[in-house]
């Protein structure tokens, strides 16, 4: 029921709602059924961190191709909105270190 609220709050175009739907679809589907939301909720709030964060995570759970490569843009871009931030930067370095393996 939640769940569905969720997707009737995001179809509204809120980014937080599409956050929160990726949220949930992560704890009832696991994080690979989380990927479109939060890319959505990034198209409507590029500044919303925990997304992007998520995001990152899911692609490299869903490990399809580009994958690692889409996660290692979003990290960057992570680092350069939230310089701050060591999360940021430790998703960065992992992600370098996981795309060099994958070549």
């Amino acid at each position: 029921m939640a769940a569905k609220l969720l997707e009737a709050d995001a179809a509204q175009g809120s980014a937080h709602a599409h956050f929160l739907a990726g949220v949930a679809a992560t704890q009832m589907h696991g994080e690979r059924a989380s990927v479109a939301h939060y890319e959505r909720a990034l198209a409507l709030l590029p500044e919303l961190h925990p997304a992007r964060s998520n995001l990152i995570r899911a692609l490299l759970e869903r490990n399809l191709a580009g994958d690692v490569a889409r996660a290692l843009e979003h990290a960057k871009t992570a680092v350069a909105m939230q310089p701050t931030v060591a999360e940021m930067a430790y998703q960065l370095g992992v992600l370098h270190m996981r795309a060099s393996h994958n070549d």
